[in-house]
């Protein structure tokens, strides 16, 4: 129409439940001081961040042989933060898709919520799902009617099945199909492990395997390293699945101390005030004790320093206004137990895998070299691995003289030892002679040197 803008109108997955939620805070940050909300929507690219954007947009645009994605890490990381990154640059690349088809919604979003009994249940994330596509008259297409047992003919009662739950699933099956949605990114998926029996478990991680399967979409899970038990279960998830580790900055590696250092000031940078201390510099390690290396927590502990500085009616953010959120030992104690649990199962995972930091050392290589070491450690890993994998390729029935070489693409020979022959298994009985040969007959004389007497 004329005088019409050319601009695309917000898709149905925008106006939602949780996206009304989120513009509601907004308001709210935005009617105490519009410098908090400046802040609060203000964001800080760094190298952990970025490498895991990137592979996931990557499988997004292409998911062959790809059932489901898992983004693990501690908590306050910022994977949150990354979720809703995600979905907006599918939005955006999928703009002239969703001009020609305004029914188009490439990707939807929701919340794995723990709920009032404990246990999680698959019919609310369906509904949060649904409800995230605007699905029309949602409230009259499932059948809750699971109250009275079923009784047959002889007076026993059974009880029915969840069709309501059953019903949802068909809706958003059809919903993913009619929709051609991409993909499903779900946020604090450690709730999917909130059951009283390791059979639900294993139920709700077959549900999304076939959801994904039926419907060839993506799914996308983010959440702490619970997570990781529901693909513990079985060998066909390990299979249909790929891990990304979305890790803490650690101050015991150089390159990890240097880059947490520059995301304070890119922070600081950005504080809506005259007067910021230079935190970079002085106070970085403090920082980093709050927050464990964690970006998504120094973020929160920016915001309310801020705030303790707007509502004093100061212009300077000074270290007290820190020091008024500081957690206690405890609190930071069981963060660390959690994050080191988490850190030792995800390296038994990843061994051998891409990193965040093996994309990035070339562009540090000079600054940070990478330390190498001791021969005594490479040694005993290089045993402990080559053994690992001698057991796994006898296992598999593979020639155990040959191993791949990664640099030249072919497989080279290693020189082997000739096998010993095995020990005999043969054992005497009790009061049983060892078999020799016996003498028969007389030993034979020797005969005399010709000339002896």
């Amino acid at each position: 129409m004329p005088g019409q803008s050319d601009s695309v109108a917000p898709p149905s997955s925008e106006r939602t439940k949780s996206s009304t939620s989120k513009e509601m805070y907004r308001e709210r940050i935005r009617a105490k001081d519009p410098r908090l909300l400046q802040f609060f929507d203000a964001s800080s690219k760094h190298p952990a961040i970025e490498w895991v954007h990137e592979r996931v947009m990557h499988f997004s645009r292409c998911p062959v042989g790809l059932s489901m994605l898992l983004i693990v890490g501690p908590t306050g990381v910022g994977k949150t933060l990354l979720m809703e990154r995600i979905r907006r640059d599918i939005l955006e690349t999928a703009t002239e898709e969703m001009r020609r088809d305004p029914g188009h919604i490439p990707v939807l979003c929701a919340s794995a919520d723990a709920t009032e009994t404990g246990n999680f249940r698959m019919r609310y994330l369906y509904w949060d799902l649904l409800e995230d596509a605007d699905e029309p008259d949602l409230a009259h297409k499932q059948n809750p009617d699971t109250r009275r047992p079923r009784v047959d003919q002889l007076g026993r009662s059974y009880p029915k099945v969840d069709r309501g739950t059953e019903a949802l699933r068909k809706v958003l099956e059809n919903c993913i199909r009619e929709r051609r949605v991409l993909v499903l990114l779900i946020d604090e998926a450690q709730g999917l492990t909130k059951v009283a029996s390791a059979r639900m478990l294993k139920a709700h991680m077959e549900v999304l395997k076939m959801l994904a399967k039926d419907t060839r979409v993506l799914i996308v899970l983010a959440g702490h390293y619970d997570l990781l038990d529901l693909f513990d279960l079985s060998s066909q998830n390990v299979r249909l699945s790929i891990d990304l580790h979305f890790t803490r900055y650690r101050a015991e590696i150089p390159l990890h101390a240097k880059l947490f250092r520059d995301v304070i000031y890119k922070f600081q940078t950005k504080v809506p005030l005259t007067k910021v201390p230079d935190l970079r510099r002085l106070h970085w390690q403090y920082l980093y004790e709050q927050t464990l290396g964690c970006i998504g927590m120094l973020k929160d502990l920016f915001l309310l320093a801020l705030g303790e500085a707007i509502d004093a009616g100061r212009d300077e953010l000074m270290m007290e206004d820190f020091y008024k959120h500081e957690r206690s030992l405890t609190e930071l104690e069981r963060m660390r137990l959690d994050i080191q649990q988490g850190e030792e199962r995800m390296a038994m995972r990843n061994v051998g895998k891409l990193s965040w930091e093996a994309a990035i050392a070339k562009k540090y290589e000079k600054e940070f070299p990478v330390q190498q070491e001791s021969s005594k450690e490479q040694d005993l890993r290089a045993t402990d691995r080559e053994s690992r994998r001698r057991d796994f390729r006898r296992w598999l029935g593979l020639d155990l003289t040959q191993k791949e070489d990664k640099a030249r693409g072919h497989l080279s020979e290693t020189p082997q030892a000739p096998p010993e022959p095995p020990p005999s298994s043969k054992r005497r009985g009790v009061g049983k002679r060892k078999a020799v040969r016996d003498q028969v007959g007389e030993p034979m004389k020797k005969a005399k040197p010709a000339g002896a007497g």
